[in-house]
């Protein structure tokens, strides 16, 4: 069983991968939300990876609509800190969220939900989603921030 199991997780790995490959030429990827493949939240991305070893059901069609109506709330962002910015100089990237009291005066960041700081972790990339759109004086190189150009209430 458990070797089925990794055979499948491999399988889709894959599958991914040449998803992505075959499409990243016609669309910017890496900033949307129907090429993150999460497997945690009610997203697109996880609707794909069902599709794939489930057949879509009707119910998956209320997440798609959903998705697509906040992409009009989400449009207008901006990344901070991320001109000249070489992914391949880092050992690890950690994807997290922030607020503007998550860092200190010397632009490092705490992150509470890792329980683990920038300051210590200076070979890893870190990619910000900001949750209050408030930026830093300081941000360090290995930061980069993702918020709203302005803040706008639906």
């Amino acid at each position: 069983m458990k070797k089925i199991l990794i055979a499948n997780q491999l399988d889709i790995i894959n599958f991914c991968k040449i998803y992505l490959n075959k499409n990243k030429k016609k669309f910017f990827i890496s900033t949307n939300p129907f090429f993150y493949f999460t497997t945690w939240a009610d997203t697109v991305g996880r609707v794909k990876l069902l599709s794939i070893i489930a057949e879509f059901k009707f119910k998956h069609l209320k997440t798609i609509l959903k998705n697509i109506f906040f992409l009009g709330k989400n449009y207008d962002l901006i990344s901070i800190n991320s001109k000249n910015f070489i992914l391949n100089k880092y050992s690890d990237v950690i994807i997290s969220y922030s607020t503007i009291e998550d860092f200190d005066s010397q632009g490092f960041f705490y992150d509470k939900f890792f329980n683990i700081s920038s300051k210590e972790y200076k070979n890893f990339c870190w990619f910000l989603i900001s949750l209050d759109h408030k930026i830093p004086k300081i941000v360090k190189e290995n930061i980069v921030i993702i918020k709203k150009k302005k803040n706008k209430q639906f």
